[in-house]
């Protein structure tokens, strides 16, 4: 699996390019920005991430500004912010706003590796939950609806046999509604068995994550 996409912001041009080749180094894959502006333009129009390194401190709008944006837009990827000393006190705000982590410039490479390596983990994991949650509600679903076709065909298995017995006729019209029944809970247990698949596939990775996340050390 890649390392990530990471959608790198400061309007510090030599701290954005030394942030972006440590990164590049280790794998990751860097959009460059150097004015939140631009940065949230291209999050508004689609550009795709899995997490977002954004200074604290820059001329258009500060760190807990910028994060109020990219919330707005509902971009679900995390974000870590580079914060100075001064800027300590707004930055535990955003942290506390859904800041995803600090970091406190000079940043050491190693630091900055580990945890956007840990962001994109974290951002991946939450993915793979959501997908989980929908894909076991699905299946809920199916299992209810498959349960409710096992409950009509047995009442008509009841009504044909009991129409039938002793009489030796058929009832062509409810056996038909019947075996249309029966094709009906074959198509929902294939649907089952597809979505349990996918629920499977996806704790798996889930759990795949759960283990690199925790694993890591800076």
């Amino acid at each position: 699996m890649e390392q990530g996409r990471v959608l790198l912001l400061d309007d510090d041009k030599e701290i954005l390019e030394t942030c972006g080749e440590v990164l590049s180094s280790q794998g990751f894959e860097i959009s460059p920005f150097h004015e939140p502006a631009a940065a949230l333009e291209a999050l508004a129009t689609g550009h795709q991430t899995d997490v977002i390194l954004a200074d604290f401190r820059m001329p258009q709008m500060n760190g807990l500004q910028f994060l109020e944006r990219v919330q707005e837009l509902n971009i679900a990827a995390p974000l870590i912010m580079f914060t100075g000393v001064a800027d300590k006190e707004l930055a535990i705000k955003a942290l506390n706003s859904g800041c995803h982590f600090l970091l406190e410039k000079p940043v050491r490479n190693q630091e900055l590796i580990h945890y956007t390596a840990q962001a994109v983990a974290y951002g991946r994991r939450e993915n793979i939950s959501s997908r989980l949650l929908h894909a076991s509600q699905e299946l809920i679903g199916l299992l209810r609806n498959l349960s409710s076709v096992y409950e009509s065909r047995f009442a008509q298995a009841e009504q044909i046999i009991s129409q039938n017995k002793g009489t030796g006729q058929t009832q062509s019209a409810e056996i038909q509604g019947y075996l249309k029944n029966i094709a009906q809970g074959i198509s929902i247990q294939t649907e089952i068995q597809n979505a349990s698949e996918l629920v499977e596939a996806l704790s798996q990775e889930h759990a795949d994550l759960v283990s690199r996340l925790f694993s890591r050390s800076p």
